[in-house]
């Protein structure tokens, strides 16, 4: 049976290991929000996003994210707001969260990082496709960083068209070695 007229979609903690290959988002044609994801997603792979073309808002769990097919947070317009807990995916496989950012940024999309780790050089390679997809506002939450992160990501975002960089509840740690970020 199909949900045409459904809005709002919380599959947020539902014990699934794989999301896709089926376009399951597909007959949601009226789709607005989207939340989903848990510590048990271990692949995603195109699952009908792409077809929606009044999706809003999207949250989306990953922190345990081995496989991740490119394209599938893509959707059919640019999304208003794209939420991501990836947590130590930046530190443990900067290339898949790589895709999943090249997928989701783009210059009216509000972008919110949510308990990430950053602190390494490595760790904020991904954030060269929000620079490439045009991201104009970027907020990191309840994440944890260093000064060397910190000071990699300025200058990784360095004549980027950000014009917001929101840190909110940010634990920062390191030495204060903030020279480098001194030209950014």
């Amino acid at each position: 049976r199909e949900l045409k007229s459904l809005q709002q979609l919380n599959l947020v903690e539902n014990p699934y290991t794989t999301l896709g290959p089926a376009p399951i988002f597909q007959p949601l044609l009226n789709l607005r929000t989207l939340r989903f994801g848990s510590p048990s997603l271990r692949e995603i792979y195109k699952n009908g996003l792409d077809s929606l073309a009044h999706l809003d808002e999207v949250t989306f769990i990953g922190s345990n994210l081995s496989l991740y097919e490119n394209g599938s947070l893509k959707a059919a317009r640019p999304i208003g707001l794209v939420s991501l807990s990836l947590q130590n995916l930046f530190q443990n496989d900067p290339e898949l969260v790589s895709k999943v950012l090249q997928d989701v940024s783009h210059p009216e999309t509000l972008l919110i990082i949510k308990d990430a780790q950053l602190r390494t050089n490595t760790s904020t390679e991904p954030f060269k496709a929000t620079r490439e997809g045009g991201t104009k506002s970027l907020t990191f939450q309840d994440s944890c960083t260093t000064d060397e992160a910190l000071t990699s990501f300025l200058t990784v975002m360095d004549g980027s068209s950000l014009s917001y960089i929101g840190l909110e509840d940010i634990h920062l740690i390191g030495q204060g070695w903030w020279q480098k970020a001194s030209y950014t």
